[in-house]
């Protein structure tokens, strides 16, 4: 029989009527317990199902010695596709056990291939997975994920439910379709997977929850549980709920526990946050040396935003000593991500020369694309380029519309230079 997840794939069924709500109440995600859905026929499927089950609360050793003992008996490769996984995946970055973790992927292919061609759920999940995530030893790919979860997400499978909803709501290979995420990531939670939790928080901050329910509350209730069950990204966002005040009262306290706690699965966000939190001594006293230590570590992850503090870091001078050479590195890894403030502080240092030659062609470079990106600064000092007509052809128009937009994103300063023109259409200059 055909599960859950296909309520509502036929024209016209699962249609809401108007004013009708997805859910209700905040309770509604967190009434049910574990529920598989599929038959279990065997002894070795019962435990198997009990291995999940400790895997996605959060005990992740006791999951592993659980799939360890079961995977000579198990023939559809699952378990020994999860020791892959999971030794593969393991947190610490310098992982010892992950040879021995692609081993047991690769052993697991040949058997999952066999058994997918069976029917059996469990593998054609787990290739999906293998599409999805590639572990280097597949090219990821989302569409061919999503053939292989649809077909198990039909029969029920919880996993690939939550996946199925996953790839819906933010895959930049297949086409976004958020209510069908919506509703997927809601009959994933009431499974209690954890990821799917977090996945729908997301969509909820997004703005897509009931009207009736404060969505930060809902959200932040949602990652909560999420963080519960060990997972590193939610422990973050709980995290950040708490430092922020949104969804819960503010409690650093609290904020700096989840943090640490997502530092240990290797979170590189996590990494950022606290070390904010002792650049600004939130929670914690200030410490320039270990906000620098955490930084290095998010940076280290390619954290464009880690980046850029730490170049502010050394062009302030603060808790390092000054070294605008140095700031300019930190500058040109986060400006070449793409962050737009990194560009406009990496275009300062080449308009004043510092830590670099002077070159005002190059420092206008950067101010474009960083203008582009909505920073402020880069839009007040642009301004005066085409005010003047240097190293661009003058034009006072654009000058006017970039200190506008300065001064709209807060930059005071631009309100003075605004005051020479008149406040009239740019048109009339």
């Amino acid at each position: 029989e055909e599960g859950e997840v296909e309520r509502g794939e036929e024209e016209g069924e699962g249609e809401e009527e108007e004013g009708e709500e997805t859910f209700t109440r905040k309770s509604d995600f967190f009434e049910s317990r574990p529920v598989f859905p599929w038959p279990t026929t065997s002894d070795i499927e019962k435990k198997i199902q009990e291995a999940d089950r400790v895997r996605v609360h959060g005990k992740v050793e006791d999951a592993l010695g659980m799939y360890e003992a079961l995977k000579d008996l198990d023939e559809s490769g699952w378990c020994l596709w999860m020791c892959g996984v999971l030794l593969k995946e393991g947190p610490d970055p310098e992982n010892v056990l992950a040879p021995r973790g692609e081993k047991y992927l690769r052993e697991s292919m040949s058997i999952l291939i066999a058994s997918a061609k069976k029917g059996n759920i469990r593998s054609l999940h787990a290739l999906g997975d293998f599409y999805r995530l590639g572990f280097d030893i597949f090219q990821s790919s989302d569409v061919h994920a999503e053939f292989f979860y649809k077909l198990t997400a039909r029969q029920g499978f919880p996993f690939s439910i939550s996946a199925l909803g996953e790839i819906y709501s933010c895959s930049e290979e297949v086409e976004s379709n958020v209510p069908e995420a919506q509703r997927l990531l809601e009959i994933a939670v009431k499974h209690e997977i954890p990821w799917a939790f977090s996945a729908l928080g997301e969509i909820i901050l997004d703005g897509f929850g009931p009207p009736s329910l404060n969505n930060k509350v809902l959200a932040f209730e949602l990652f909560q549980v999420a963080a519960t069950s060990g997972d590193s990204y939610s422990q973050n966002k709980v995290g950040l709920f708490y430092a922020q005040g949104e969804g819960t009262k503010q409690n650093f306290t609290k904020a700096i526990h989840y943090f640490r706690k997502a530092i240990e699965d290797g979170e590189h966000w996590a990494m950022y946050n606290l070390g904010i939190c002792y650049l600004e001594g939130d929670g914690v006293p200030q410490d320039f040396q270990k906000c620098l230590e955490l930084l290095r570590l998010s940076a280290e992850q390619e954290n464009s935003l880690a980046q850029y503090i730490i170049g502010t870091m050394y062009e302030e001078g603060k808790g390092v000593e000054f070294d605008p050479s140095e700031a300019a590195k930190w500058y040109r890894l986060s400006a070449e991500d793409g962050y737009c403030e990194a560009q406009g502080a990496l275009g300062n240092l080449y308009e004043k020369g510092s830590g670099v030659e002077k070159n005002l062609e190059t420092a206008v470079t950067w101010f474009q694309k960083a203008a582009k990106g909505d920073s402020v600064m880069a839009q007040y000092y642009l301004a005066f380029y085409y005010d003047r007509g240097e190293v661009v052809d003058m034009d006072k128009n654009e000058a006017v519309r970039l200190w506008r937009l300065a001064e709209e994103g807060g930059w005071d300063s631009a309100t003075e230079e605004l005051s020479r023109y008149d406040r009239g259409p740019i048109e009339i200059l």
